[in-house]
């Protein structure tokens, strides 16, 4: 009951007047991360889980009666010459980490699917056995898609752990510290699109998303979040659609260090299909961030200025497919309000031969610090896989990771991976 009377107080503390007349919208649809998110995730960063993606209906190859099923295992073994990101106390470490994927899918009908994708694994660390845990692969989901007369709805909870460092640029701390950085994110909400008519699609949602470590180290970041969202999009042609696209977002912290706050933002949004192979993905909009003095970290910042997200598929041929994104972002900060991050990928995927595969990305962002630090920060990674046999596949894989700060917090990584899958 206590928790409960406050999230209401917080709720009510939070959320202005006018929001209850127009509450925000999110273009998940179209566009996978908004700009007034918390989150960075369109920048992939070289985490030491084995890249996991979505899979398609046809990578499943299990079937008992409706459901269809899938089943992958296997073991990555690592070395990494900077665990804990120091400048000068650098300190290496060999770990491997055994990894099951699975998943299934359920159409109870035409119209109602329930499907899961989980990736789990632990990672021992040979030189540093204490910050051995266990690991959840990025988009690990639970979805039940369904309508209810003509409205299409989507129930979801994705959760992950994060823990590779890399991925915040704003936090620091002693390599001991920065080497237990685990944090468990889980987001579960509601989505629903209403058509009143053929070419226009009304949508509206709710978020509710946590944040907490795993350990004894930044339990300051612990925090509850909160999105709501409502907008609207019209189908143009076969090609093009447009869209308005607002969200309000509340931040709560479970400590009273870090400010709690809210963003609000409001912009279109595009999705054309430039040619049979090229295809475009953009949202835009203006954002304003404020918080509260509830935390004692002595920022008084606000955000206010233009977010934007613009990605870019091109299918070269049947072999070879290359993806440029870039963006301008608003994060959570450490010791700060927030932290902006103007960022920019490119990827390229090609399959050599039939049992060979080229992975490439690299990755630049510029990041600062609402108070404090300011910096940039730099990836690649280069791998290639191998099938072995119909069921087993042996991948090798090098990332560098690098970091400059105006606060002297620099850093250089390399990574080194060997994998090997079985799909069951």
């Amino acid at each position: 009951m206590h928790f409960i009377q406050r999230e209401a107080q917080n709720f009510s503390k939070h959320v202005p007047p006018c929001v209850f007349l127009a509450v925000a919208f999110v273009f998940s649809i179209f566009v996978a991360q908004l700009p007034a998110q918390p989150d960075r995730g369109y920048i992939m960063q070289t985490v030491p889980y084995p890249v996991y993606a979505t899979p398609e209906q046809a990578n499943y190859n299990l079937k008992f009666g409706r459901m269809i099923a899938r089943i992958n295992g296997g073991v990555q073994f690592e070395f990494n010459d900077n665990i804990g990101l120091g400048l000068q106390e650098r300190q290496s470490d060999l770990s491997i980490g055994p990894t099951l994927d699975f998943g299934f899918m359920i159409p109870y009908s035409r119209e109602h699917i329930l499907q899961l994708d989980l990736g789990i694994g632990y990672r021992w660390y040979l030189n540093h056995p204490a910050v051995s845990s266990l690991s959840l692969a990025p988009r690990s989901r639970v979805d039940y898609r369904g309508y209810a007369g003509n409205v299409q709805f989507n129930l979801h909870d994705a959760f992950q752990i994060q823990s590779d460092p890399v991925q915040r640029p704003e936090v620091f701390g002693a390599p001991e510290k920065v080497m237990r950085f685990r944090r468990f994110n889980n987001t579960i909400g509601a989505i629903a699109e209403w058509r009143p008519v053929r070419r226009l699609g009304i949508t509206f949602g709710y978020d509710y998303a946590i944040d907490r470590s795993m350990t004894g180290q930044f339990k300051d970041l612990d925090y509850d979040g909160h999105t709501f969202s409502l907008g609207a999009f019209y189908t143009a042609s076969s090609k093009l659609v447009l869209g308005l696209n607002n969200s309000y977002s509340m931040t709560i912290y479970r400590q009273n260090i870090q400010n709690d706050g809210w963003a609000y933002t409001i912009g279109p949004v595009i999705s054309y299909q430039l040619t049979r192979f090229i295809s475009l993905d953009a949202a835009a909009g203006y954002t304003t961030s404020q918080f509260d003095q509830t935390g004692t970290i002595g920022d008084t910042s606000g955000f206010s200025s233009i977010t934007f997200q613009t990605g870019l598929r091109h299918r070269v041929n049947s072999r070879t497919t290359q993806s440029l994104r870039v963006g301008r972002a608003l994060g959570v900060g450490y010791g700060s309000n927030y932290t902006e991050t103007w960022g920019f990928q490119y990827n390229l995927n090609t399959r050599v031969h039939r049992a060979v595969s080229l992975n490439t990305m690299f990755s630049y962002s510029h990041f600062r610090a609402s108070r404090g630090d300011s910096g940039d920060a730099y990836q690649l990674y280069f791998g290639t896989g191998y099938q072995l046999t119909k069921r087993w596949n042996v991948g090798i894989g090098y990332s560098y990771s690098c970091k400059t700060s105006d606060l002297g917090r620099d850093y250089e990584q390399n990574r080194l991976t060997l994998d090997f899958r079985r799909q069951f």
